[in-house]
């Protein structure tokens, strides 16, 4: 039979797994949510505008081949500012119109 002690062990082996998998979880989110996902909002945006800017999809992918990092960090930053432009308007709505309009 198990004494006591093993039961206190064993939760506790348990209880150091599940906040391991809980900072890993959270981890992996933070990279989703400040990482890949304003690089794809760039990018959705860079191919939005392309027609704006007279230029082709071929002079974009020739341009991030040439400079990938550079690239990388035009596409985060273009789409960190449109994450924080949206949540700042929604809130601005929020605030100034009918409560429980957007929620």
């Amino acid at each position: 039979s198990r004494g006591l002690g093993d039961v206190y062990k064993r939760q506790s082996v348990l209880g150091a797994i599940h906040f391991a998998f809980t900072g890993i979880k959270v981890c992996c989110l933070f990279i989703l949510d400040l990482g890949f996902g304003p690089v794809f909002i760039g990018t959705m945006l860079d191919s939005a505008t392309l027609s704006l800017f007279n230029a082709s999809i071929k002079s974009r992918i020739q341009f991030v081949s040439l400079y990938p990092i550079i690239a990388l960090i035009l596409y985060w930053t273009a789409g960190l500012i449109a994450m924080i432009s949206l949540g700042f308007t929604v809130s601005w709505i929020e605030q100034n119109l009918r409560p429980g309009l957007i929620s």
